[in-house]
């Protein structure tokens, strides 16, 4: 990816507003409202708000030491707390693509990773083949796998700040890494107004319209047309 400063932007004549939050759309209106107050009128507005982590409902899932990593101030936040707290151990709950990212980049700082996963095979999205080789990889490197593992909890450990409660035991552990998927965000998108489709996404049409004229969505906030 090639990062762009505003000023960059700003030569084609786009205009970019960092630490920037919408409060809400007026779709009667044309008018988009800024948290700080501002209002900013269009004729045509995109919406590209992508996902957010999936963050399971158990308790205990708030303690400090239990990260998601979606972006960049997430990746930063792991790191510091990585290096602040010399952990030795780690969790990661999930088994998707992020986990296998993170399970790596942790094996190779020297940390002792653990997996839980619901399935059987880690990345169980793509073909079982694939999967198998993962896990026997994960299995060489001395990332240890549980399978049909169910979190309960995570409490206070007794030898690690952390101790997950699954079905199949415990686990302690200094930090842990929620990765069980991301959803559509369409907190805006909804209070504005625009329809979901059957996935929970941004319905949209072939040109990507979605269900108010002059208003378009794009990214992983909607649906998409298989290219068959």
């Amino acid at each position: 990816l090639i990062a762009r400063t505003p000023e960059k932007f700003r030569e084609g004549g786009i205009e970019v507003r960092l630490n920037t939050e919408v409060a809400s759309v007026s779709y009667e209106k044309n008018i988009v409202e800024l948290k700080d107050g501002k209002k900013i009128p269009f004729d045509i507005l995109v919406m590209a708000t992508g996902t957010r982590a999936l963050v399971p409902d158990f308790p205990g899932i708030d303690r400090p030491g239990i990260f998601t990593l979606k972006n960049l101030e997430d990746a930063i936040k792991i790191k510091s707390y990585l290096r602040e707290n010399n952990c030795r151990k780690a969790i990661i709950i999930g088994a998707g693509f992020i986990a296998m990212e993170m399970s790596e980049a942790l094996h190779m700082a020297g940390i002792k990773t653990t997996i839980f996963h619901r399935g059987n095979l880690p990345a169980n999205r793509w073909d079982a083949e694939l999967s198998k080789l993962m896990l026997e990889e994960l299995n060489n490197n001395g990332v240890e796998f549980i399978a049909g593992a169910e979190t309960s909890a995570i409490e206070n450990g007794k030898k690690a700040p952390l101790r997950a409660v699954t079905n199949h035991g415990s686990w302690e552990a200094d930090m842990m890494i929620v990765a069980v998927g991301v959803k559509p965000d369409v907190e805006l998108a909804q209070a504005m107004g625009l329809k979901s489709g059957t996935s929970g996404a941004i319905a949209v049409n072939f040109s990507q319209q979605t269900s108010l004229e002059n208003v378009y969505a794009a990214g992983d906030c909607c649906e998409s047309y298989h290219r068959v």
